[in-house]
């Protein structure tokens, strides 16, 4: 940890008292977390303090935690190993065989998420010191540090099958399926699932899983889902290469900074200027039915400057490699200094569309009307 110590203020210091195993190398945990006055550990590991990773030895499931740290700038009082005299602990969160990823405080308790499940951790008020509760052994978490906390008692989740907001409890509302949880996982390199990472963007109550996509062979991520949790709106955007992102003030301004995985250096995010051809897409858009043939024969538009439109009809959900492809060959240019409107024939049971910046003005698009009747094949 980083000591407030007057003479190593700023440098890197062991815990005290940590814990070691019985040949007396020291406990490596993968995930150090604050708990009200205390701290957890998570999912340790012993590598036998040899260059061989063949003899290393994982303990997966295993939570620790601190007893109570009573200083405000010293950590010192705090021990691990228990005893009659503290209140230090650890168990074995068996009740799924998934390992644990992460965990952070939400409210009065603790959420432990594994990659199967999700925990609830809480003060028993006795001699057990620490509860613990499974609250969902349906899904966990994607990969470490993809969750935060929106506020309002409540954790954005990044799981294995969709996004979800929960208060610690029992209940929790599922808030990508139908709308882009597909989307989401075709897009996601699998393979590169640890470099992952959730960003809470307070400014406009953004939350940002970013991810490695299958789009690159770069080393960081390249996209980012946007999930606005004030408005509850979607979008996706690009990243430039980026392994973290963390959101500061300087002189009074809010910062947004990012470190480049293969550069090493540290990017910031402009406020002012914008990427050339940013997009959106509504895909596979039924017009709430999924029988009738749609027809569209105008789409009404007011934007403030050129942007690109491009819609695609078809009779069943397409993948997004043809979608990219289709939409690329019929792109049309609307200037609203010309027209209110763009003239058109598009059909099919589901409708996608795709809206494209013209280099880097910000078209200030406000409503996009479409001008359409259900009809039958013939």
């Amino acid at each position: 940890y980083i000591s407030a110590d007057e003479t190593t203020a700023g440098n890197l210091v062991d815990l005290p008292n940590w814990l070691s195993y019985g040949t007396g190398n020291k406990c490596i945990a993968r995930i150090i977390r604050p708990f009200k006055n205390r701290l957890v550990a998570m999912s340790f590991l012993d590598n036998k303090n040899t260059s061989s990773t063949v003899d290393d030895a994982e303990f997966p499931i295993d939570f620790a935690w601190s007893s109570h740290i009573t200083g405000l700038n010293s950590l010192a009082g705090a021990e691990w190993l228990t005893s009659f005299t503290n209140t230090a602990g650890d168990a074995f969160l068996t009740e799924t065989p998934g390992k644990i990823l992460d965990g952070g405080q939400l409210g009065d308790v603790f959420v432990a998420y594994k990659s199967d499940s999700v925990v609830r951790v809480y003060e028993t008020g006795d001699n057990f010191i620490l509860g613990f509760a499974s609250m969902f052994e349906d899904d966990g978490i994607y990969s470490t540090r993809c969750f935060t906390n929106i506020g309002n008692s409540q954790h954005l989740v990044i799981g294995n099958y969709g996004v979800y907001i929960h208060d610690g409890q029992s209940q929790r509302q599922d808030i990508a399926k139908g709308l882009f949880q597909d989307t989401l996982f075709d897009l996601v390199q699998a393979s590169s699932k640890d470099r992952a990472f959730v960003f809470q963007q307070t400014r406009d109550k953004e939350v940002w899983f970013c991810f490695k996509s299958v789009l690159t062979s770069n080393a960081g991520c390249d996209r980012a889902f946007v999930f606005n949790y004030s408005d509850k709106k979607v979008h996706i955007r690009s990243l430039p290469d980026i392994s973290d992102l963390h959101e500061s003030e300087l002189n009074g301004v809010l910062k947004i900074f990012a470190a480049n995985a293969q550069g090493n250096t540290i990017k910031e995010l402009s406020s002012t200027l914008y990427e050339t051809g940013g997009w959106f897409i509504r895909k596979s858009d039924s017009f709430q039915s999924q029988e009738g043939v749609k027809e569209i024969n105008e789409i009404l538009i007011k934007t403030k400057n050129q942007i690109k439109i491009a819609v695609v009809g078809s009779a069943s959900k397409l993948s997004d490699s043809a979608l990219y492809t289709l939409f690329n060959s019929d792109e049309r240019l609307f200037n609203p200094a010309d027209s209110y409107k763009i003239d058109a024939r598009y059909s099919g049971r589901f409708m996608n569309l795709r809206v494209t910046m013209s280099g880097t003005i910000n078209p200030e698009l406000t409503t996009l009307q479409f001008g359409a009747k259900i009809s039958s094949r013939r």
